[in-house]
């Protein structure tokens, strides 16, 4: 019987790493979404599970793919949530009077990308997505 019992925890324990999921986008946000070059903006992004999960998150301009330089957000170590962000300026070279499309790429732990089904077709990031208005 003890037997029994051990095998069935074993398995049970098994069972449970395999289930740990990996972090979803919860929610993606820019702050202001229109800004004048100089302007600073925030770009935040939530999601499930703990900041420990998600080793880098690089944001893309889609429209500027290879002329653009790549930005990354970092954790907020104060948010109480699994949240990083990136704060700065909109670039002296950002074209003034069109809207982009802000796309990131989420790599977890283990150096998976996170993907977001609901990702336009043609985005760059498979994460998640967000538009700025640059005026």
């Amino acid at each position: 019987m003890t037997r029994v019992m051990i095998c069935a925890v074993v398995l049970f324990l098994f069972a449970g790493m395999g289930i740990a999921a990996q972090p979803e986008l919860v929610e993606a946000s820019i702050e202001p979404d229109e800004a004048a070059i100089g302007d600073t903006v925030t770009v935040r992004a939530v999601f499930t599970g703990d900041q420990e999960e998600i080793s880098k998150i690089t944001l893309y301009v889609r429209e500027y793919r290879w002329d653009a330089p790549e930005y990354n957000l970092y954790p907020d170590t104060t948010a109480e949530e699994n949240v990083w962000m990136l704060v700065g300026p909109v670039p002296n070279n950002a074209p003034v009077g069109e809207t982009v499309n802000l796309d990131f790429t989420a790599v977890d732990k283990e150096g998976k990308e996170i993907v977001n089904e609901d990702m336009p077709e043609g985005a760059v990031g498979e994460t998640g997505t967000m538009k700025l208005t640059i005026k």
